[in-house]
């Protein structure tokens, strides 16, 4: 009975004959291909099948199927990248550039033809059935199960790219974390070629110089350094600001894409091969800011910066310095980039063990939000960048600068946005979160319960954010996780395709 089962779903330890034997057939089509022979890599339900691992199974036995018949749902192929040449996303300069010959999609059979904002089910599934399935995928990974987890994410992926788009939030978030999973398993190939999607996507939608492109490849630098890949991370982000120094070079338009070398659309491009093993130092960064107020371009340098912070590297110092130096000349329009530069700096001094230092830079740090905050521009990016502030003083224990900061924050955050903006709420969360996480939950109490009277404003005293604070002073702990099934439920029914998804 559990073999019958097993057949039916399509689930099986061993690859099956007849399939091994198509396999075979089409890695045979492919290297009779001309102009271009291909070697070809198979993927069939999450596993990996070489042509000579198919033919010890096959055995010399003939393939006696259609030779033209379409690839089957569950596996998709590629031609595998030379040993001596790194995934696309990784900021590994090869030697032999090469582009993968097959462009990875979530599943074999991501494409659509029928219009984007007419589909209401993909593959058979809704929104929210696809949700429910992204949840069991994380179940699974937690109980081991890599295979089936990375199958149902994957799944996830190819649904919410056609019934939301390659580039929405929630697509993203499951996009990142199928990269992680990858990684997790020590399979970064396969990490990098969805974050190479992933860029892809965002260039060919938004183009290089927007935002939503930048904030991806920030985010890449950051999972590579989650992934003890400092030096990649560093590499990429020169790599960024050389491809878009190119893209600016030449004019191209900002929607098109033909012209720009993202490093996570070609291998082949940006500079010299050496460019890895260059030293950033001051004057590079002096230089590759100096009479620009561009925020983005002075994100990308916090990047360097981090990276060389996160490698514990103390080359990060006058990167640094450098850095706040510039920014200091344009405090209107780089007043976020200020507030971080100082905290990355002050992120170092941690990691070095630098106590005295940690101390002045804390003092530092203080004076200057306290000197940008009334008279700058409020935006939630420049807000959240003063809360960071202030959540490093309670790490280090100075806590009433922290509470007079937190204080100060608080009322500005209010008047910017309105007592009961959603905004409001959430950097209030932020802050209560913050005490929290340090079980500090006397000093947390208060921001969870200004954030609960704009909530019963905001959304009314039966929905769910309002009952998930006032759980949170009950239980005197914030939780996201703590929603009650039919809560889950409430938020999927009341959300629209537009609203990031946050289960």
């Amino acid at each position: 009975m559990y073999k019958d089962k097993f057949s039916e779903w399509g689930f099986y330890k061993n690859l099956p004959r007849e399939k091994a034997q198509w396999m075979l057939n089409k890695a045979e089509q492919r290297k009779d291909q001309l102009p271009e022979p291909k070697e070809t890599v198979f993927v069939c339900r999450g596993r990996e099948w070489t042509e000579e691992v198919l033919r010890n199974k096959v055995k010399g036995a003939k393939f006696e199927g259609d030779l033209d018949e379409a690839t089957p749902q569950d596996t998709t192929y590629m031609t595998p990248r030379p040993l001596n040449v790194p995934s696309p996303g990784s900021a590994r300069t090869p030697k032999e550039p090469s582009i993968p010959a097959e462009r990875w999609t979530p599943t074999p059979f991501s494409g659509n033809t029928q219009p984007r904002f007419l589909r209401l089910t993909w593959n058979g599934q809704t929104l929210e059935a696809l949700k429910a399935l992204r949840n069991s995928a994380h179940e699974l990974d937690r109980e081991g199960d890599f295979q089936n987890a990375e199958g149902k994410l994957r799944e996830v992926l190819a649904g919410f790219e056609n019934l939301l788009s390659p580039t929405h939030e929630d697509t993203n978030a499951v996009a990142y974390e199928l990269a992680t999973l990858y990684a997790g398993h020590d399979r970064m190939n396969d990490a990098d070629l969805v974050l190479n999607w992933m860029g892809e996507n965002h260039v060919e939608r938004w183009g290089p110089n927007h935002r939503k492109t930048q904030t991806h490849f920030l985010r890449v630098v950051d999972l590579f350094n989650s992934w003890s890949r400092s030096n990649d991370a560093m590499t990429f982000l020169y790599r960024v600001l050389d491809a878009l120094d190119k893209h600016d070079s030449v004019g191209t338009r900002r929607n098109n894409t033909s012209n720009f070398d993202s490093p996570l659309v070609a291998q082949a491009h940006v500079g010299p091969p050496h460019i890895a093993a260059q030293q950033p130092g001051p004057e590079y960064v002096a230089s590759a800011v100096a009479g620009t107020d561009d925020p983005a371009r002075v994100d990308y340098q916090l990047g360097l910066a981090r990276s060389r912070t996160a490698a514990f590297d103390e080359a990060a110092e006058p990167l640094l310095l450098s850095l706040i130096e510039q920014c200091d000349k344009y405090p209107e329009r780089l007043n976020s980039q200020i507030l971080q530069a100082r905290c990355a700096l002050l992120d170092l001094y941690q990691r070095l063990g630098d106590d005295e230092r940690v101390a002045s830079g804390l003092d530092q740090a203080k004076e200057v939000l306290e000197k940008i905050l009334p008279s700058t521009k409020k935006t939630k990016h420049f807000l959240e960048a003063c809360i960071k502030v202030a959540e490093l003083h309670v790490k280090n224990d100075y806590c009433q600068s922290a509470e007079d900061m937190f204080q100060t924050i608080g009322c500005e955050v209010e008047d910017t946005f309105g007592i009961d903006h959603e905004n409001t709420i959430e950097l209030l969360i932020c802050i209560g979160k913050i005490f929290q996480r340090q079980n500090q939950w006397d000093n947390a109490r208060p921001w969870f319960e200004r954030a609960l009277a704009a909530s019963m404003t905001r959304n009314g005293l039966q929905s769910t954010m309002t009952k998930r604070l006032e759980a949170a002073l009950e239980n005197q702990r914030y939780s996201v996780t703590a929603l009650m099934h039919e809560e889950l439920e409430s938020i999927v029914r009341s959300s629209s395709l537009d609203t990031p998804w946050r289960g």
